[in-house]
């Protein structure tokens, strides 16, 4: 049996975890997110982490444009749309 590409593991992984974030206030899933990126961190040497944010921080920033494409269509997020309100999402 072929060995799973590693993109193909981060697919699987990320597929399980969506239901499981699903439904919980944004809040909390930004937290269980940090949590589990800080348990990453903590496996790397002070020197080398801030390095890895730097360097993860641009590719999140590169992922966030195919991703919204997908998550909400050409018109994109719906406060991000012309004559709409801008924030966190209580204005």
């Amino acid at each position: 049996m072929p060995k799973k590409k590693p993109a193909d593991e981060v697919t699987h992984l990320v597929c399980q975890m969506g239901p499981i974030l699903h439904g919980y206030p944004p809040d909390v899933q930004e937290t269980v997110i940090t949590q589990l990126y800080t348990m990453f961190l903590v496996g790397w040497p002070d020197f080398l982490r801030e390095d890895l944010l730097q360097e993860h921080m641009k590719h999140i920033q590169t992922m966030i444009p195919p991703l919204e494409l997908i998550q909400h269509g050409k018109a994109g997020h719906p406060l991000n749309r012309k004559g709409k309100a801008h924030g966190n999402g209580t204005n």
